[in-house]
């Protein structure tokens, strides 16, 4: 008992460190699109995501699957950094348009190029406290959504989007249950804080052609709010060598708010009761995992996101600031399901070294009347290659790299603003590579 209180101890003195470190981090913390594959750890990252729900061979179980925390048999922390590294190249053009002016200043048009490039550090912290024979108890912070775009202010896209970013992070607690040597029950706490950025351009660029960014006025809308919800999982042990784990998490809507300001030559103001609704889908998780042997073993998932159960034909900003009143933003909202399919590969190479290889498909929900210059989501595929290394009896370490390809994403969806609407015509071309640093330390 003496043994287990100072382990609980270390734990409750990480904890502390790490949610005070991640206070800091949180403005870093943004990632691509749906990011629950990658962030919460290396190994993840190694195997491109295969057999979250089904590996529970270390505490990141509490967050892909809470009932594998019964196969943790000590107090252990895992700690995780990752490095996210995001590129996104929109080529064509983009036409401005104004109801204020009449033709042919009305309307306005540019072409060339628009690129992102954004480097993000993305951290995660899991821990897991075994009780007794039967419960488990755990704790996880980790990001499960994230966005993160920035165009320079002078872009050809700058009237769509100079900066969006979204960051969502999980805090959760949870328990698990032994039922019997085959199945296994775990369920947990979310608590989950979203922040987001959104920036861009209102101007009159017919006005002065040679000079186009002249009237430029930045708008900037940030919020930020608190949601609840909840997972559940199973882990079913079929044979010695052989497991399934089904973990399901459940929709979450967030109230954000803060504030609306623009700023420049057309307007300056600020609107402090800016808000709107983010809900983030529920999503199904189904993986397996087996050894074939003392050295090899194969594993892979399924993820199911409900994307249509968030639907309500649109995402509605209230109190936009604009030139002259605040506006209410309505942007087409109508995400379909999506499906992500891995598969991995793991070699035991030694008591002290393991490697890993995986790959996934992963279907995008935007349909493509949709995307934006701000999200230029297409369908992805990720490679990964990541290792093991056990330093001591009760510490290891890993390293995992993935690297992601989206098809080329057409961009035409307009966005509209008061009285000034933006439409793209063209292509965006965006990679993706992730590197991630584990530890995992066993306290007892």
């Amino acid at each position: 008992m003496n043994r287990l209180l100072r382990s609980i101890s270390k734990i409750l003195i990480l904890v502390s460190t790490f949610v005070i470190s991640i206070s800091f981090f949180t403005n870093c913390l943004a990632a691509a699109y749906q990011v629950t594959d990658y962030f919460y750890s290396a190994v993840a990252t190694g195997d491109a995501g295969a057999g979250g729900a089904a590996l529970a061979q270390d505490a990141s179980t509490v967050f892909t699957n809470p009932a594998g925390m019964v196969r943790i048999q000590k107090p252990e922390v895992v700690a995780v950094g990752s490095l996210l590294s995001v590129d996104a190249k929109f080529t064509g053009s983009n036409t401005w348009n104004t109801t204020l002016l009449p033709a042919p200043l009305n309307t306005y048009t540019q072409t060339g190029t628009a690129q992102s490039q954004t480097t993000q550090f993305i951290p995660a912290l899991h821990l897991v406290i075994p009780t007794n024979s039967r419960f488990s108890f755990g704790f996880s912070v980790a990001p499960t959504y994230g966005l993160l775009t920035s165009y320079p202010n002078t872009s050809i896209v700058r009237y769509n989007s100079t900066e969006s970013q979204l960051q969502v992070i999980d805090i959760s607690p949870a328990v698990a249950y032994d039922i019997n040597k085959q199945w296994s029950a775990g369920a947990g706490v979310d608590l989950t804080q979203a922040y987001f950025v959104y920036r861009a351009m209102a101007g009159l660029p017919s006005l002065t052609p040679a000079a186009p960014t002249t009237s430029d006025t930045q708008s900037k809308n940030t919020g930020d709010g608190w949601g609840f919800g909840g997972h559940v999982g199973l882990l079913y042990q079929m044979t010695p060598c052989t497991r399934f784990g089904l973990n399901y998490r459940s929709r979450i809507s967030i109230l954000a708010e803060s504030q609306s300001t623009i700023s420049g030559p057309l307007a300056n103001a600020t609107f402090n009761n800016f808000h709107t609704t983010i809900v983030l889908p529920a999503e199904t998780t189904l993986s397996a995992y087996t050894d074939l042997n003392r050295h090899w073993a194969v594993d892979g998932s399924i993820n199911y996101t409900q994307w249509s159960s968030i639907n309500n034909g649109s995402q509605t900003f209230y109190n936009v600031a604009a030139p002259g009143a605040p506006a209410v933003v309505t942007q087409p909202w109508h995400y379909k399901n999506s499906w992500l399919f891995a598969l991995g590969g793991i070699f035991k190479a030694s008591e002290c070294w393991t490697f890993r290889a995986g790959a996934h498909f992963d279907e995008t929900p935007i349909p493509s009347n949709q995307v934006i210059p701000a999200v230029p989501d297409a369908n992805r595929w990720a490679l990964g290659v990541g290792a093991h290394y056990q330093i001591l009896k009760q510490v290891g370490v890993d390293l995992g790299w993935s690297h992601l390809w989206l098809k080329d994403a057409n961009i035409t969806a307009p966005i509209t603003i008061a009285s000034q609407t933006s439409t793209p015509n063209g292509t965006s071309r965006t990679h993706a590579d992730i590197v991630s640093g584990q530890i995992t330390w066993d306290l007892a």
